[in-house]
């Protein structure tokens, strides 16, 4: 998909500090949140939280649309089961709201995406989602993979095209900080669930 042309920078163009802020911008653009809240869709609060956190930057394209732009990190996190020689990868499977909606990860290519916080590196980005997202301790080695430009229509928030740069990372867990049954995350009202699949029986495959 060709990357719509941005002629306003972060900084030129005003970025919403209310809630009543975010509806007139969405409004002014033409963005219907009339489902957010619903099925996949997150809601507008948690939209203006991202923005406010400096995870989520709106900026404005040559063609006068809106784009939310997040630069961001993705993580494969990979496990050698020295007993098989087998390599397992890590995967996000599924989303569920606080309400008991559910929303698939399938897509998602990495093990673990993340946005940048505002002054943060992409490698320090990439140890943070490992922390927070599966509570691992300890020594944690990273190797950068490369970087992915995209825009697309956003699944969290319909009808608001996103602009991901994400920098792609790769770390192998050690025995001690390897469980077998996944990982959970628990944060802003969603629980994530992490699952494990054979990847190669070839470590040197791996990270």
């Amino acid at each position: 998909m060709t990357q719509p042309e941005l002629d306003i920078t972060a900084a030129e163009f005003p970025q919403p500090e209310t809630m009543q802020d975010l509806i007139h911008v969405l409004r002014r653009f033409g963005v219907n949140i009339a489902y957010w809240g619903e099925g996949e869709a997150k809601s507008e609060d948690q939209l203006l939280r991202e923005i406010q956190e400096g995870e989520s930057v709106f900026r404005e394209t040559t063609a006068g649309e809106l784009m939310r732009d997040v630069q961001g990190v993705g993580v494969d996190v990979f496990y050698y089961d020295p007993e098989t020689g087998s390599v397992y990868r890590l995967r996000e499977d599924r989303q569920v709201f606080k309400d008991g909606r559910t929303r698939s990860r399938s897509h998602i290519p990495e093990s673990l995406s993340e946005k940048r916080k505002p002054a943060e590196t992409p490698l320090e980005a990439a140890e943070r989602a490992v922390r927070e997202e599966l509570q691992i301790e300890g020594e944690l080695n990273f190797r950068h993979l490369g970087q992915r430009l995209h825009t697309r229509p956003s699944v969290s928030y319909p009808g608001l095209n996103t602009r991901h740069n994400v920098d792609i990372f790769g770390t192998m867990i050690s025995p001690q900080q390897y469980r077998s049954e996944g990982y959970t995350e628990n944060r802003d009202g969603l629980t994530s669930y992490f699952v494990w699949e054979q990847f190669s029986q070839d470590s040197q495959k791996a990270v």
